[in-house]
């Protein structure tokens, strides 16, 4: 926590150091990645203005963030729906840990494709279709 606030203290005074905006992510992930979840997305906004080089990765990862924090909330629910809809997902991770989803929501979105590995998940009881928008 104390890495985290001297992270933010060191951030106001150099607003651009990328760096230091990456840092502040990756420890609110580690310390709680659902309570800092809305103020982890509004750093992500910032490096990408910061960054403009690296905002393809900064997109992959912040999807990879949503999609882990999705699993978390379905978990704590004890629930088999996933709501992926209207995140701005670029790609789909994790895909493993979702083997037990009945219904997950892919709709629009940012994704270039879908991966081979969803037709593993077997007990979808509507899969997205397979060909055509996946952003859609």
């Amino acid at each position: 926590q104390s890495e985290l606030e001297s992270c933010k203290e060191l951030q106001e005074l150099e607003p651009e150091n990328k760096w230091c905006l990456l840092t502040i992510i990756l420890l609110m992930r580690a310390l709680d990645p659902l309570l800092y979840e809305k103020e982890t997305l509004q750093y992500f906004q910032t490096l990408k203005a910061v960054d403009p080089m690296r905002a393809t990765y900064l997109d992959d990862l912040r999807s990879k963030f949503l999609l882990e924090n999705s699993v978390l909330k379905m978990e704590y629910a004890e629930v088999r729906v996933l709501h992926l809809a209207h995140k701005d997902l670029t790609v789909l991770c994790h895909l493993e840990q979702l083997l037990l989803v009945t219904h997950l929501d892919l709709s629009h979105n940012r994704l270039r494709t879908l991966p081979p590995a969803l037709a593993a998940l077997r007990c979808l009881e509507d899969p997205p279709p397979r060909t055509g928008a996946a952003g859609q």
